[in-house]
């Protein structure tokens, strides 16, 4: 067992450089915030190991509380991430480059352009509240 745990810290050791290696070179703010996530997922697995390695709870309470810091601030990074500089390639910024479609009339419509009630507050009023122009006799 004890060349499993050598393996793993040995694993651990050069996922850690890796991770800091791009927290230090990161393009991006989003990534070195990716890699700290990740330096902390690290963090995690080593105290588990070391957990498995002494046969005690002692780290059990502050494993949670990592994993939790971590979950918390990838979901405040993924709410709060700009994605206004994305590139082309990416179909998220795609999506802002198509205009939404004017609807047009049916043809053989009832209605003419204007006559329903959400085209009458399209054009504004005084104010007052907008007299219902729809040809619905429902309330």
């Amino acid at each position: 067992m004890t060349w499993a745990i050598w393996a793993t810290g040995l694993i651990l050791t050069l996922a850690t450089w890796g991770t800091v290696y791009r927290i230090w070179k990161g393009p991006a703010l989003l990534d070195r915030v990716l890699a700290s996530d990740v330096l902390l997922s690290i963090l995690t697995a080593a105290l588990c190991v070391l957990m498995i390695y002494t046969d005690s709870q002692f780290f059990l309470i502050l494993l949670v509380a990592l994993a939790m810091i971590g979950f918390v601030g990838s979901v405040t990074v993924a709410r709060f991430a700009d994605n206004s500089k994305a590139d082309e390639s990416t179909p998220v910024s795609r999506l802002h480059e198509r205009r939404p479609r004017r609807r047009s009339r049916k043809k053989g419509s009832k209605y003419a352009l204007g006559e329903l009630a959400e085209d009458t507050d399209k054009q504004g009023h005084d104010g007052a509240h907008p007299v219902r122009a729809s040809k619905d006799l429902g309330e």
